[in-house]
């Protein structure tokens, strides 16, 4: 995560320890999820009660896409409505080759929606 002073974490992805102890409710890895640790979510949700609260949550998309997806949405919204209204999520997408581009998505209008995309440049 990113907080308001530029600050950076890196976060346990805990999505594979969670499939390893329940598959079934838990079909997918880190490959292609991610569920912050109980460290991770704790800082976050207290974050915003600090002088230095988190600004944009990131994650990668290993197959190079950069849309928040849906289930970036289910992550990050209950009932409709964000979790953290004024938490911003980046998507970085990624290959083989290296990273592919980013995009900023803020929640606006009832969805979350991209403000910001920057693609790589052409051949890498």
């Amino acid at each position: 995560m990113i907080f308001l002073s530029g600050r950076v974490r890196a976060c346990e992805n805990a999505q594979d320890k969670l499939h390893e102890q329940d598959p079934a409710s838990f079909p997918r890895t880190g490959r292609n999820a991610y569920c912050f640790g109980v460290d991770d979510q704790l800082l976050l949700a207290r974050s915003f009660d600090s002088d230095d609260p988190a600004a944009i949550v990131y994650h990668s998309h290993p197959d190079g896409g950069v849309e928040f997806s849906a289930a970036d949405r289910r992550g990050a919204m209950s009932d409709g409505r964000p979790l953290y209204e004024s938490l911003a999520y980046l998507v970085i997408g990624c290959d083989e080759n290296g990273v592919t581009g980013a995009a900023l998505y803020a929640f606006a209008d009832g969805d979350y929606r991209r403000v910001a995309r920057i693609d790589a440049p052409a051949g890498g």
